[in-house]
């Protein structure tokens, strides 16, 4: 069926395979959820960006670069889109964290350096698009960083700056858990 919960139920699947190293398990679920998420959902939408991410992930470990480097950019336009990792986490609230904003511009880049080196004639271009997606990551943290700074700053209560510290302390917890369960 093409249901978003079957959407949804084939991602999870999916990321479960990629995170055993089963892609062969892992893309066949990953392909159906983009699917019904293409006819189900609006061009654009934070679920396809999310999809595309893991599918990108899955061909980019399988060495098919040149369509990882296709998803992967699509899935960077979709986040960029987005505005910042803190943007998509509050529409999402907090369930997209796993997929960082910065992470989805740096698989871009690994996509397009990975392609660079089996494709010569588009070198230049891709090591361009590879450099601009990185920045891309790391004006990201830049930003993120003053912005919690600002934050802490601009509490006017002791109460309020705990809870911005606690708030970031888990957020890093939370990002060092999912890492260790990717790998």
């Amino acid at each position: 069926p093409s249901h978003p919960t079957t959407a949804t139920v084939a991602e999870l699947s999916g990321q479960f395979y990629l995170s055993q190293a089963r892609y062969a398990d892992a893309e066949p679920l990953l392909r159906r959820a983009l699917e019904i998420r293409r006819r189900t959902l609006p061009a654009g939408h934070r679920l396809l960006g999310r999809n595309l991410h893991f599918l990108s992930l899955v061909l980019l470990r399988t060495v098919r670069f040149g369509d990882a480097y296709l998803f992967a950019d699509e899935s960077a336009d979709i986040y960029a889109r987005s505005a910042t990792r803190d943007d998509v986490s509050r529409l999402t609230r907090g369930i997209d964290a796993h997929v960082d904003y910065e992470v989805v511009f740096l698989l871009k880049a690994e996509a397009a350096l990975a392609l660079a080196r089996t494709t010569p004639a588009r070198d230049a271009e891709l090591r361009a698009e590879a450099f601009d997606a990185a920045q891309r990551a790391a004006v990201d943290d830049t930003g993120r960083a003053i912005s919690r700074t600002s934050a802490t700053f601009a509490a006017r209560s002791a109460t309020a700056s705990r809870l911005l510290r606690e708030q970031r302390q888990l957020l890093a917890k939370a990002n060092a858990l999912d890492k260790r369960l990717a790998n």
